[in-house]
């Protein structure tokens, strides 16, 4: 069992492996964060995760948060969902956003607010609201691609680290070299001529043979000797 657990130079095709597998998840991943997400799922994905970290820790914690909300005509603040809000760039340069037409026939403008928010409460919130539970469903493809990446390369890796000289090249020779013996085996035993087995001599009976066995003859009860007979016990 110690042969397996090699030192960690030996393995250095699986890391390989397995670092590309997490580069590629990771390339994907950031490719539909940029292509698939709109700008409130971009925007509030920070809060996301942080509310999501404190929240699992407690179900009582608080914590101050920025949020992009809409002002409504009657001045009620609601957090803004993605179809509501888009990324654009300011005068300076900087991204901002702005109010969309579906967002636009609910809110009169956009403002900053920064205020305490349940941890737990704010994480359920945005999921359902902002990300509308696709979250990890944006997550499924990269990791897919991820998972075909190490079912193609591991098979690769992991014998040329556990044992340096492996080769596919050379197994499958061996395999085709072996099919190849068989195959002339069979054509040989095949082209020789069929041989009638020989024919064992009968065994002559024991009745028929000439000079029969002498048979000791039994003697009769009065040639026997007597046996000794052991002295009775008495009790005086």
């Amino acid at each position: 069992m110690r042969d397996w657990f090699a030192p960690p130079r030996y393995w250095k095709w699986t890391r390989r492996t397995l670092i590309a597998a997490g580069v590629l998840f990771c390339a994907l991943y950031v490719q539909s964060y940029r292509n698939d997400w709109n700008a409130a799922e971009r925007l509030d994905i920070w809060v996301y995760l942080e509310s999501g970290v404190w929240g699992s820790l407690s179900e009582s914690s608080w914590t101050s948060y920025k949020l992009l909300e809409g002002v409504t005509a009657k001045k009620i603040l609601v957090p803004v969902d993605g179809d509501e809000i888009e990324s654009v760039t300011g005068p300076d340069g900087e991204p901002t956003y702005r109010l969309t037409a579906a967002g636009g026939r609910a809110y009169v403008r956009l403002e900053w607010r920064t205020s305490g928010y349940n941890d737990r409460k704010l994480h359920y919130f945005l999921r359902r609201w902002v990300f509308h539970d696709d979250l990890y469903e944006s997550a499924r493809r990269p990791f897919y691609w991820a998972l075909a990446l190490l079912a193609v390369l591991l098979p690769l890796a992991i014998p040329r680290d556990r044992w340096p000289k492996f080769s596919y090249v050379k197994q499958w020779r061996k395999l085709m070299d072996f099919i190849e013996r068989r195959r002339r085996a069979a054509l040989v035993k095949a082209a020789a001529p069929t041989v009638n087995p020989p024919v064992a001599a009968p065994v002559a009976r024991l009745q028929s043979s000439p000079n029969p066995l002498p048979v000791a003859a039994a003697k009769p009860p009065e040639a026997r000797p007597a046996a000794a007979k052991k002295p009775r016990p008495r009790f005086e």
